[in-house]
């Protein structure tokens, strides 16, 4: 095997071991977030500058599944944040983590991601400004893994 593929292998290795070990704390040099393989990687200081100046949030959820909608407008709330319809400056979701190939044995995976998204400048468009990923047992219950990725993005915003 050549050096080149040696070298892409052990930093895909380490952004994998970032995105797991961190619970999704990878950080980049870039302003939002930019989707490296399966993981994403944003950065922080970017982040809560955005979070901080944003007075609104949307919050988005499958009709199906209330709970989730519920969850997040409640940590809006809890971030003093005003939750509306459409038109915030920040949008809000939970989202399944795609799982590829066989689990075998107990063990963590990536189970589920907070996204928050931002509009972009002078568009209508919204970009992930960041990602929270929780790690955990895949037969947990889905209400009990949202609550779970939320208590731990307000854990990091507090510690930060």
């Amino acid at each position: 095997m050549n050096g080149s593929k040696v070298a892409g292998r052990f930093v895909a290795a380490a952004l994998v071991a970032a995105a797991v070990c961190g619970a999704g704390f990878a950080q980049s040099a870039t302003p939002g977030c930019v989707k490296q393989q399966r993981t994403y990687v944003c950065n922080w200081e970017s982040f809560r500058a955005d979070f901080a100046s944003a007075a609104t949030v949307a919050v988005r959820s499958e009709r199906l599944d209330p709970y989730t909608g519920v969850q997040l407008k409640d940590l809006a709330k809890a971030l003093d944040k005003t939750v509306v319809e459409k038109d915030a400056d920040l949008g809000f979701e939970v989202v399944p983590v795609d799982s590829n190939g066989i689990r075998v044995g107990p063990g963590d995976e990536a189970l589920v991601e907070l996204r928050i998204y931002a509009k972009t400048a002078l568009t209508n468009r919204y970009d992930p400004i960041w990602v929270e990923t929780y790690t955990g047992e895949v037969d947990r219950p889905w209400a009990s893994t949202v609550h779970a990725v939320i208590e731990q993005f307000q854990e990091r915003m507090a510690k930060h």
